[in-house]
Formats: structure tokens, sequence, C-alpha cells
């Protein structure tokens, strides 16, 4: 039997609303030399029964025995006998001249490996998707780029290729090993990464594909809690993929990392590991490359002649790493109740105004203690202060302690309840007038306690020994 120029690989699972429409956009191409491998993940709609309604001799029926939760595996890649590969997902279409004129571009442009296309979203009724706020409508939108501007783009800012665009050298794919175990909220990712270490890729100017965007997030890749729990994972996981830059020459490794200018040694010698690391250390809100740049560093100073090496080149010691670990909120600590974002207000005269302000986060450790400490210093002719505990929560403050330049002073809480030690707040944005001024420092001590409002309206009604009423 003949080679197919073409090798397709079509994935279902529970569309049998769509797959018809599927498989008949690509029964219906221009160019007709193709198999097409339709694997069906064990689907528990009827799915099967509108795949197998379909005879034609270019088709080959896989079905799952379980649902393994992946269709483009390594046996399923061992498969494919054609010299291009294409991948089509079950709720997408494809327009009829696709496969023809990639097949034309590839076969005419032997330095790409891969060949994508523009995309043209539709919605569940196959209309055009007119939400021009959903993160889908213009994100395939993309234009040319060499192979070290697509690395940058994957790195800084993710994916923007649509995988059912695609069509690649079968060669590469298995050349290149473009699978990963375990990978599902960004397989495409980790698969553009790899070939882009080694082959361009090209993007056709023309809207070939039409990406279905379902209602409620239930695209594979879609906005959902699940998705977003193991993209931060496999985030982490895919970094690996850029070690093999380290390799590189210094102008197309920052091609790569244009942030790489900042820790990089002027002298021109350099630890192209110790800067990645410290790109990632540097990525602001973006955790897993927070973790990994942090491990990567670690793991430096773990061998002594690199820990010699990036002393020397760049002035980090171990030092330096113990007091960065500890100024990075890689794990989220600050995002739970277990922090405070406390606010000292000054007043020089002229009243509490929003600008003259000082915010911390603060530690409240599993005993509910915290404490919090503020450098006045370059701050002239204060009058008094004002301390915000805790911005829009309500709470109760124990055992509190508040010094002025190492003395303590005496305080007013605002609209609270003092009762047995413990001051109660009955509004959820509390705060505190210290009258004394401060010249050099501000520390403020005590016990945490987070509440609800009926709960500190209970505590309230109870009879209280001295009250606080605004001014």
């Amino acid at each position: 039997m003949n080679k197919p120029k073409v090798s397709i690989i079509l994935s279902s699972y529970n569309h049998a609303d769509f797959i018809g429409e599927s498989i008949e956009s690509i029964l219906s191409q221009t160019f007709s030399d193709f198999e097409l491998i339709i694997v069906d993940d064990h689907s528990s709609d009827n799915s099967w029964e509108v795949i197998k309604r379909y005879k034609d001799p270019r088709i080959i029926t896989i079905r799952n025995e379980k649902n393994l939760g992946v269709v483009v595996r390594p046996e399923i890649i061992d498969m494919l006998r054609g010299e291009y590969f294409a991948m089509a997902h079950c709720d997408d279409k494809w327009d009829k001249t696709k496969l023809e004129k990639q097949v034309k571009f590839l076969d005419k442009n032997l330095e790409y490996a891969a060949c994508f296309t523009l995309v043209k979203p539709i919605n569940e009724d196959g209309n055009d998707f007119d939400d021009e706020s959903h993160r889908y409508f213009g994100v395939f939108e993309q234009k040319n780029r060499t192979r070290l501007e697509w690395l940058r783009q994957f790195f800084y800012d993710g994916n923007v290729l649509c995988h059912p665009s695609m069509m690649m050298r079968v060669d590469a794919q298995k050349k290149y090993n473009l699978y990963a175990y375990g990978c599902a909220a960004l397989p495409d990712e980790y698969r553009w990464i790899k070939l882009c270490l080694h082959d361009n890729i090209y993007v056709l100017q023309e809207k070939l594909t039409l990406f279905r965007v379902r209602k409620n997030e239930m695209n594979t890749s879609g906005d959902r809690l699940d998705n977003i729990l193991r993209l931060n994972f496999e985030r982490l996981a895919l970094l690996d993929c850029y070690l093999e830059t380290l390799s590189y020459k210094e102008e197309d490794f920052v091609k790569i990392f244009p942030t790489a200018r900042k820790f990089l040694n002027k002298t021109g010698k350099n630890n192209f590991k110790y800067v990645f690391g410290r790109i990632l250390i540097d990525m602001k809100d973006i955790r897993p490359c927070r973790i990994y740049g942090l491990k990567l560093v670690w793991d430096m100073l773990q061998n002594p002649k690199e820990r010699e090496e990036i002393e020397k080149l760049y002035g980090f010691s171990h030092k330096d790493f113990i007091e960065l670990s500890g100024s990075i909120d890689i794990f989220g600590v600050q995002d739970t109740t277990n922090t405070l974002t406390t606010i000292v207000h000054y007043d020089t005269g002229d009243g509490f105004k929003p600008e003259l302000a000082i915010s911390k986060n603060v530690y409240v450790n599993s005993s509910h203690r915290f404490y919090v400490e503020y450098d006045l210093s370059k701050i002239k002719n204060i009058c008094r202060l004002r301390f915000d505990p805790a911005h829009g929560v309500y709470c109760i403050l124990k055992n509190l302690e508040i010094l002025v330049d190492g003395k303590k002073v005496e305080y007013e809480p605002i609209d609270a309840t003092i009762n047995d030690g413990s001051v109660i707040f009955n509004v959820s944005n509390p705060n505190i007038i210290i009258p004394e001024g401060a010249s050099v420092k501000l520390s403020v001590s005590g016990e945490f306690w987070k509440r609800d409002y009926s709960e500190i309206d209970a505590l309230i009604k109870n009879p209280p020994r001295r009250r606080f009423l605004r001014h």
C-alpha cells in the first residue's frame, strides 16, 4: 500500500454533536492524499457510533479500551506513515484548502519544520465568535517570527499557536520526541518550545482553521480550576526545555531572554545557568518560574566550582541567596489568612492623606502573633500616626503593644470595643490613632484574629468595659 503524503490524527472524546462536522471538513479537503487516524478516548456519548458511519478507505479508527485522558501518545505517533503530520480536534473544522496550502508551503520551504495557519473562532452553533473580551478572540492572530523570537514569546507570554492549525514534518516530531507524559494543560507549548530549539516554524497568514469556542470554558485548554492548577506545575516542568539555551551564544541567548541584560557580567564572561536562574527569580507574579530559578541557583551553590564562579563573576554569595529566598513569597503565604496588609499613615501637620502612608505585608504565625516594624527616619515633623492593621477585614487584636522609638505608647482604637484586653473592631477598615509622633521607628505587635461580621456583632453586644467612639 502506498504511503500517504499526510497523516492526520483526529482526537475524539464526548463530542458527538461536533465530530461529524470535523470529519467531513477533513474528507472534503482539496488535497486528498492523506490517512485519517481517528482515536476515540472511550467516549461515554455516541461519538463512536458517529465515527463508524464514515466508510472512507483513508480512515483508520481506534477506540481506547478505557479513558486515558490523552490521544497523541508515542504509540499513535509511531503509526504515522506520511511525510507530514496534521492534528485535528473533534469540535473544530478546517477550510477545504488547508491541507493543500500547507503541503505546498512545506514542500517548497525545507528550512521550516512546521506550518500553522491563522484561526477563525466560531461558537458552539458554528457561527462567528464575536465576544471580543474572551481570551480566544484574537490570541491566534500571530505574525511570523524567527525561532528565537518564538522561544521568547513562549517563555514570557505562553502559547499563541492553535494546535489543530498545525502541520509538521513527521521526522521532526519523532526526532525531537515532542511528547511529554502527564502533560495536559500545556502539551502544545511543550512541543513548540522543543521544536523551536532546533527548527523554524511558519504561520500562513490565512484563516484556514475554524476553532470552536465552547460554552462554560469546556475547551480542553479552558479557563477552569483544574486546568489552572495543573498549568502551574506544567509551567514549572516545561522550564527544563530552556536549559538547552544555556549553550547558546550570548547574542542568541539575549534574543530569547532580553531581561538577561540586567544580570549579565559586563566583562563578556558569563555563566548562563546563573543568569537564567536570576531571570526566573525576577519574574514577579509567576511563582513556578521563581521556584525553578531559586532551585537552579541553590543547586549551583552546592557545587564548589560553580559557587566560586558566580561569586567571582557576579559578587553573589550564599548570604545573598539567603536574603533573596527570604524576600520572595514563592508559595503564596501572603495570599492566605496568615498575612495582613498593614498600613501606617503619618500626619505632618495637615492631617492624614492617602499619599502619606507606608504599607507592609505582615506574617501571622500559628499562634496568631504578628510583628511589624516601620522605618520613619526619613520623614520629618511627624505629629501623630495612624495604624491600619488589616484593610477590609473584621478583626480582633489581643495583647497589642505599640512602641515609638523603642518606648511603649498609648493608642486610641477607632470604632472599636475594648473587652478583657481585646480590641474588637466593628468596622472592616480598622485603624488606631497613635497621638505621639515618631522620629525613627514604629513597631507594633500583638495577636490577630480574623472574624466575620456576625461574630463581631455578637461580641460587641456583651457589656464592654470601655468604648471608643469615632471623633
